[in-house]
């Protein structure tokens, strides 16, 4: 499908709904969400960990990843916003429910032990579990990657600067958009954590060293620059939140970083001596879920999003 100028115009044309729905506080609203959402769910993992001890915490996982599952299903069916958001929650669920519960349940199981370093926790069994999986990420960015039909930003960068395009997309091709963000939020949280992980594991780099301080410094700037030079561009609400997954992702990792240094308490994992503020975030996240939920639809493609596309397919 030919991406035109007149359609790349015809889809930035401003459209009915609410005054607040349309940029720069779309790409705005949708970058809080994710940020948001980050916190309940430490919050909300908390929790689950301490309310289900032993083997009850992995049936509930279990059936916090089939509700994810059902969201992405019903998300198949819905317009490209409910998609987006339902596939969006669907992905953060099969994430919280099984990957997480997973990594701790298996790490426990095999007794991987702590790693110290000078006498001082360093990772958890469950982050160092998690850490031996990264070349089963890598190769599975590598499949991803090999889809000609994929409009991701850092897949169509490599394809136009190493040329290295499968095909030419499929014409009349339409995307799912449940699947497409639930597969985004899960390898983007899996992308993040192993980044973390390897810049934080003292067998790598460790905590205090340059490269550590320089990647913390770095995503600030990488994140910075996607919020403001591209996400606050869009005017469509649901590629506004697909492109926030990654750019929250991001800045996410500098937040986890300078908690873990001690910059700063993480309120996010101490629900039980700041539940208020916890439950305050739940709610804001909610009433703003519910703000997105009502952005006008504009349709497949926003603005940026067919312009990335047309720009790959020269």
């Amino acid at each position: 499908m030919a991406v035109t100028e007149a359609a790349v115009r015809a889809d930035a044309r401003p459209s009915a709904g609410l005054g607040i729905h349309r940029a720069p506080l779309i790409g705005l609203m949708a970058l809080v969400l994710v940020f948001l959402w980050r916190m309940a769910a430490h919050a909300i993992t908390v929790v689950n960990m301490r309310s289900f001890p032993g083997e009850q915490l992995y049936f509930v996982g279990g059936a916090i990843g089939l509700f994810g599952c059902a969201l992405i299903w019903i998300g198949m069916k819905r317009d490209e916003l409910g998609a987006t958001l339902l596939g969006y929650m669907g992905g953060a669920f099969i994430w919280m429910g099984w990957f997480e519960t997973a990594f701790h349940g298996f790490s426990e199981s095999l007794a991987i032990p702590t790693l110290m370093s000078n006498g001082v926790p360093a990772l958890t069994p469950g982050l160092l579990l998690m850490e031996s999986t990264a070349v089963i990420l890598l190769a599975n960015l590598v499949f991803l990657g090999a889809n000609k039909e994929t409009r991701c930003r850092m897949f169509l960068w490599f394809h136009r600067h190493f040329r290295l395009r499968p095909n030419k997309p499929t014409p009349g091709y339409r995307r799912q958009f449940a699947r497409i963000t639930a597969i985004e939020t899960v390898f983007v949280s899996w992308f993040m954590y192993i980044a973390i992980i390897l810049a934080f594991d003292p067998r790598v780099l460790g905590f205090r060293h340059p490269v550590t301080m320089g990647l913390f410094y770095g995503v600030i700037a990488w994140g910075l620059y996607l919020t403001f030079f591209k996400l606050v561009k869009y005017r469509a609400m649901a590629g506004a939140v697909r492109y926030a997954i990654p750019t929250g992702g991001i800045l996410w990792l500098a937040v986890e970083m300078a908690a873990a240094w001690r910059w700063y308490p993480e309120i996010w994992v101490k629900p039980y001596e700041y539940p208020l503020t916890n439950v305050a975030i739940l709610v804001a996240f909610a009433a703003l879920m519910a703000l997105v939920a009502r952005a006008p639809e504009r349709g497949e493609r926003s603005e940026a999003d067919a312009a990335a596309v047309a720009a790959a397919r020269r």
